[in-house]
């Protein structure tokens, strides 16, 4: 749609063109108008002068961006949009720029903007330009010194109307708890009320909404984009009606302690009960019956077999490797015999139709007895011992992780992101990226397979230091963050 279109291109040239303003607090008042029964609101900060655009500024300088680049972004702008940013956008700016989604039927459509511009006059000649120059028209009339916009005088009627004879969403108690669970300054705030996503199911004929339990629907779901001094940070959050049955239980990961020290990444996650749960809804449901009873034919065994390999912590990470990366997976076994058993017959299962052939290589390493798949470009090896099972394809991943070098707990790579993104000591899963060192092994394997990348875009990835992400629950709660640590 043109609004959010036009929301979103002015988010992106403020990125490139709101740099070197005074500092000044951050104003926000759109929720004050808003109708509480409101589906889903955006704010973008669009004040130039907030500490969120400083700190963009000088995120942005640490990128050997070129002015031709910047200049570039700008004129597809202005070529998108019809409008000159300089001579009509950035008079008419006021602190925000806000989506409204009425709600989500026909297809999202019904939506209105809102800003309080600094000068009327220039917003109203943004609007007169933009309507001469584009394919659709914008309408828009004054609320409270708001200025409401949309494609359609209806729904400039229907937001009227329901702003003017019902609470505010700036009043309403689930708005405000989902905002608490966010930075309180962000370039942009998203919040959705849950029960609105059901919404768009009533729009398809014989399509009816999905059966949840109260404790699978979501109360709302809320997410923002904050700037900070070393990076760009990602939340979201989100709340159900109803206490979890099979709650997802907080772990502190024990693998952390076993990893080598030049890992580049690593996942983890734990199974348990909540796996088990999923199973079952899925079985009662019955529409994924010919789903799971094709999968079970092909590993030939029952998947609950499978999720019992992962009830406990599951780890995934990669480490530098020639030809390619080794990839390594770590399963928390505390029987490990059963689950080794059990995971070489998935793996027989899987690799059941492709071409192997036995291993050329000893069948014990680091003193463990080990079981190879010779898979012609890797070699599939399987291990276990110490409370755990190994999959990998390295060829001494066995030997380092028994080794006693140094490990991914302590180095210092980790440590340095983990604090500079805030990751707690227990989460519900994590992955970790270190992209100072991860991304030189993507572009090696992209020129061995012959790709050319180019020297600016290599030039803008060098300041990219890590990437972390983690999830959190307590209770009805839960909530995601992403860090993009920027050096």
């Amino acid at each position: 749609m043109r609004l959010t279109r036009i929301a979103l291109l002015v988010a992106l040239v403020l990125a490139v063109s709101g740099c070197g303003a005074n500092k000044d607090a951050a104003t926000s008042g759109g929720a004050e108008i808003v109708p509480a029964n409101t589906s889903a609101f955006v704010s973008i900060d669009s004040n130039l002068s907030s500490d969120q655009w400083q700190q963009v500024d000088e995120l942005l300088r640490k990128f050997p961006m070129s002015s031709e680049e910047i200049a570039s972004l700008r004129s597809s702008f202005e070529e998108d949009s019809g409008l000159d940013y300089e001579q009509d956008v950035k008079p008419a700016l006021g602190d925000e720029i806000d989506l409204v989604w009425l709600d989500f039927r026909e297809g999202g459509s019904n939506v209105v903007a809102m800003t309080k511009p600094k000068d009327e006059a220039a917003f109203r000649r943004l609007i007169e330009k933009g309507n001469e120059k584009g394919t659709d028209t914008l309408v828009f009339e004054e609320q409270d010194g708001w200025f409401v916009l949309s494609d359609t005088q209806q729904k400039l009627d229907r937001f009227s109307e329901e702003s003017a004879s019902g609470e505010k969403l700036a009043d309403d108690a689930v708005y405000k708890d989902a905002l608490s669970e966010l930075p309180e300054e962000a370039l942009v705030h998203v919040y959705v009320r849950g029960e609105s996503l059901v919404e768009p199911f009533q729009d398809f004929p014989g399509m009816t909404p999905p059966q949840l339990r109260a404790d699978q629907k979501p109360e709302f779901l809320s997410a923002a984009l904050a700037a900070e001094g070393s990076g760009l940070r990602l939340v979201g959050a989100g709340r159900t009606e109803a206490e979890p049955k099979a709650p997802i239980e907080p772990f502190e990961s024990r693998f952390l302690g076993d990893v080598p020290a030049d890992a580049v990444a690593f996942l983890t996650f734990r199974g348990g009960e909540q796996f088990e749960q999923q199973l079952e809804d899925m079985k009662r449901d019955g529409s994924l019956d010919e789903g799971l009873d094709e999968l079970e034919r092909m590993l030939g065994f029952r998947v609950e077999s499978l999720i019992d390999i992962v009830s406990h912590e599951v780890a995934l990470y990669v480490r530098p490797g020639s030809p390619i990366p080794e990839v390594t997976l770590l399963v928390d076994a505390p029987d490990e015999q059963e689950v080794l058993v059990r995971v070489n017959a998935t793996l027989r299962a899987l690799t059941r139709t492709l071409p192997t052939q036995p291993c050329q290589a000893p069948p014990e390493e680091a003193g463990v007895p080990v079981t190879c798949i010779d898979l012609g470009l890797v070699q599939l090896r399987t291990a276990a011992f110490d409370d755990k099972v190994v999959v990998t394809i390295g060829q001494d991943a066995l030997s380092e992780l028994r080794g006693d070098g140094p490990r991914l707990s302590d180095d210092e790579d980790f440590t340095s992101a983990r604090d500079a993104a805030g990751l707690p000591d227990e989460t519900a899963g994590f992955v970790w990226v270190d992209l100072e060192d991860g991304l030189p092994l993507i572009l090696g394997l992209a020129e061995v397979s012959g790709q050319s990348v180019p020297a600016d875009i290599r030039a803008n990835l060098e300041p990219l230091g890590s990437f972390l992400a983690w999830a959190e629950t307590d209770g009805r709660n839960g909530s995601f963050t992403a860090f993009l640590q920027i050096d």
